[in-house]
């Protein structure tokens, strides 16, 4: 990793006694890592380390705030907005715009927006030029185009716009007493936290005194920074502590055609490094693009690809495989060879993809009604259930499906402590919303601790439980009145962003991450995974109440800001590799277009074309599929199964000739053997309404009762 590992050996060199008199902030915590393995290599004996933290560590620490988890900011914003509209009656319809909101004003106040402008009602145009006069005319003229676009109507205003006009009417109050309210708890979510650090420093003009003490504050690796970072820059860079190292090398990587420039020219000029050190590059990776037909073939790919070059690099450190789409972390691992070790997973196992999440969302679908035998089914089918109670659910689904039970009796239900556990009623109709949430919190939570206490679970399977109990918890906690279909939805949203981190050893083996984890990090051989448009870089729609028009009038950041920072992410991430691996899916099926991601035409069209060094490979690998040679199956006629059939069809056997047996015999004889002779019968299912086979057994059986009276009379 030549961009950390030189920058650790030069600040060492520069001052070796003094180096713990410095504070290093990083994008992300894996570079602060790997930054302080390459200093105790450079001093090549113990000393005193310096402060090593995040960007986000640093300002929160200097605000004196204590940053929100997203339920509790949410409910609180609720709270607020239900004082000023009416539009919106309860928690359940809040939820989703509530998130809206919250980034909306989690960017105004990052990029140190004046919100009384931003969400102002322009009544007429003429006031544009009067309230905005400080910005530039690009700007202003962005504000003219959106507002102008929305007043100048022909008749009645559409829906959309009265709606939209009713919710920009209320932005600004709402805002303003959200803030006051998370201010007096003392707690704000992180734009919250970056501005009060701001406002802080213009108002007092200086830094806490543990960070007064040091004697430089560096900034390494950063790129897209808002306007709250900016500032903190320009006010250590006033008062000689900031020093910055950006990592923006390479002829790709600097390509004025390439969108990663979008940011360099303004940060290099503004926050510039105070020594000289080389960090340049070049040299060109060998860049090989690979295309297969599924998700397991890419997994496979990379397990080959890395099989070799592991046994070809001094240290399995200098390996990563980056995956994008965070589905295809399972199938990697299970992919990469035994002999490969050791493996460190930094992008951690997304909560929402295990069985347990499978678990909780049939408990609270069963405790949304009676006991309905397809809710009762999948509990019983779930893979935590089956392996604790195998026995005792094998035996219910066998009996439930034998005897058509379509509603199941919890006195059935009820053969051991699990079942009596997840087979009790937690809803009553009598009690209220907040009430009947608090039972379910108690009876998942409840669940859960059986789970826990279990000897039948692996450390793994209970690493996933416990996660799931801290949510349970934590939506409890916070005493929300909300209806079931609600509380499903906000537990979904809260577990689908967490994930169970791999413990390992972080800084040794192969490192298998995610896109972010990436930032300021180096590898000899980097194996990328679902280089598909719209997997990576990812397609996704703008989430925000705020007009496209309006952030560019407000410098808020907008798509061509998050294009700009997903092609500085990749372009910095290969620049220094030796090999890189472009695996993309090719299959057209589905939602798949099988389009390669726009970065592998930019390098095979553009930068291959302008580098004459840049060497690119390129390669579809499809798979042969063969059936296997499977012997016919045949049963011969012997003596012993002619014997049968004369017994059991002929001189008064206790069978008889059905036209659907004589059918199956034309069919498949061997079918037939099976069904008649041999007595195998097909797994019984439960039947909701009558099918046409047991309609004909009702028929006959009624048909010969009814012969059987008229014979006997």
């Amino acid at each position: 990793m030549k961009f950390l590992k030189d920058l650790a050996t030069a600040f060492y060199n520069a001052e070796p006694e003094k180096i713990s008199e410095y504070c290093f902030v990083f994008p992300n915590r894996r570079a602060g890592l790997f930054f302080k393995k390459y200093l105790g290599e450079a001093a090549g004996a113990p000393f005193f380390s310096p402060s090593v933290i995040t960007v986000q560590d640093l300002f929160v620490s200097l605000s004196g705030l204590r940053q929100a988890d997203k339920l509790d900011l949410i409910f609180r914003l609720y709270e607020v907005y239900s004082k000023y509209s009416l539009a919106i009656d309860n928690f359940d319809d809040f939820y989703f715009w509530g998130e809206v909101i919250l980034n909306d004003f989690d960017d105004t106040d990052k990029y140190l927006c004046n919100a009384s402008k931003l969400f102002t009602n322009i009544k007429e145009l003429k006031q544009i030029d009067d309230f905005y006069s400080y910005l530039s005319p690009n700007q202003i003229q962005a504000i003219r185009t959106f507002w102008t676009n929305f007043l100048e109507t022909s008749g009645r205003p559409e829906e959309n716009k009265e709606k939209f006009r009713a919710l920009w009417e209320i932005l600004l109050p709402v805002y303003t007493d959200f803030r006051d309210s998370l201010k007096k708890s003392g707690i704000g979510y992180e734009g919250m936290l970056f501005r009060s650090v701001v406002e802080d420093l213009k108002e007092s003009g200086s830094l806490k005194e543990k960070y007064n003490e040091f004697r430089q504050i560096v900034f390494v690796g950063f790129n897209a920074l808002n306007e709250c970072e900016k500032e903190l820059f320009r006010f250590l860079k006033r008062n000689g502590k900031g020093d910055f190292y950006w990592d923006y090398y390479g002829s790709i990587l600097t390509d004025p055609n390439n969108k990663s420039t979008f940011f360099m020219e303004s940060n290099i000029r503004e926050f510039p490094s105070k020594m000289k050190i080389d960090l340049s590059v070049d040299t060109f990776p060998q860049i090989e693009i690979i295309g297969v037909p599924s998700e397991t073939a890419q997994a496979a790919t990379a397990s080959q690809i890395l099989d070799k070059e592991s046994s070809l690099t001094s240290s399995n450190l200098e390996n990563a495989v980056v995956l994008p789409d965070e589905s295809m972390l399972l199938p990697v691992l299970y992919s990469i060879p035994e002999n490969i070790d050791p493996i460190n997973v930094t992008m951690g196992m997304p909560l929402r993809g295990t069985s347990v999440a499978a678990l909780m969302e049939s408990l609270i679908d069963f405790q949304k009604g009676d006991n309905y035998y397809l809710r009762v089914l999948n509990i019983l089918k779930n893979n935590f259930v089956a392996s604790l109670e195998s026995e005792a659910s094998i035996t219910l689904v066998k009996f439930i499906n034998e005897n058509n039970l379509i509603f199941v009796s919890r006195d059935l239900l009820s053969v051991n402590e699990l079942f009596k556990l997840i087979f009790r009623p937690a809803r009553n109709s009598k009690l209220s919303d907040l009430d009947n949430i608090k039972a379910l919190c108690t009876y998942l939570s409840d669940t859960l601790d059986y789970l826990l206490k279990s000897e039948k679970l692996s450390k793994t399977e209970k690493e996933y439980v416990y996660y799931f109990q801290t949510a349970v918890t934590r939506i409890s906690d916070l005493m929300i009145p909300m209806k079931y279909s609600t509380f499903s939805r906000v537990l979904s949203q809260i577990t689908g962003s967490i994930t169970v981190p791999f413990r390992g050893e972080p800084i040794s083996g192969i490192q298998v991450m995610g896109i972010l984890e990436t930032r300021v990090l180096d590898f000899e051989n980097m194996i990328f995974c679902s280089m598909n448009e719209g997997v990576y870089p990812v397609k996704s729609a703008p989430n925000s109440f705020i007009p496209a028009n309006l952030r560019v009038g407000f410098s808020l950041p907008t798509g061509e800001h998050q294009d700009a920072v997903l092609a500085y992410n990749f372009y910095r991430s290969i620049y220094r590799a030796k090999n890189v691996w472009l695996i993309y899916d090719t299959r057209t099926e589905g939602l798949k277009s099988g389009e390669p991601s726009r970065y592998i035409n930019q390098l095979k069209y553009h930068f291959a074309r302008e580098n004459e060094g840049l060497q690119i490979v390129e390669s579809i690998r499809t798979y042969e599929v063969e059936s296997a040679n499977t012997a016919p199956i045949v049963i011969e006629k012997s003596p012993e199964i002619i014997a049968k059939i004369m017994e059991r069809y002929f001189s008064g056997g206790s069978g008889s000739f059905s036209a659907s047996s004589l059918n199956t015999y034309i069919d498949c004889p061997l079918s037939f053997y099976y069904k008649y002779i041999a007595g195998l019968k097909e797994e019984s299912e439960v039947e909701e309404s009558i099918e046409a086979n047991t309609f004909g057994t009702i028929f006959h059986d009624s048909v010969k009762l009814i012969y059987d009276l008229i014979a006997d009379s």
